[in-house]
């Protein structure tokens, strides 16, 4: 058998995704450790973790912007697709879900003393 000698090109949206999705997965982590240093003066540990999470933001926005570029197509066959569709009791809870417990979590910054 002969060695297969034609390389494979670099697949981009391959590339575009794993960014995403790694980037997308270090957010949490570095905004959970940027809450708990928050009230600390600029040492360097706040000072690397709120690096790492805004640097992390913007390969992020980034990486969604090519995303949404090299999907287009499908894209807006989606939703020309889903705009026909009616809201699921399943889509529905889950709005629902979300919607309660970022509120719930966030309405702690509303509190009046």
């Amino acid at each position: 058998m002969e060695a297969e000698t034609s390389r494979k090109p670099f697949n981009t949206r391959g590339f575009i995704a794993i960014l995403l999705v790694t980037a997308g997965a270090i957010l949490p982590v570095s905004g959970v450790m940027n809450h708990q240093l928050q009230m600390d003066t600029l040492t360097t540990a706040r000072h690397f973790w709120m690096a790492v999470h805004n640097m992390a933001a913007t390969l992020f926005v980034l990486a969604s912007a090519a995303h949404i570029v090299l999907n287009w197509k499908p894209l807006v066959h989606h939703c020309r697709k889903s705009a026909q569709m009616v809201l699921t009791k399943e889509a529905g809870v889950a709005l629902a879900v979300v919607l309660g417990v970022v509120g719930l979590f966030a309405g702690h910054a509303l509190h009046v003393r």
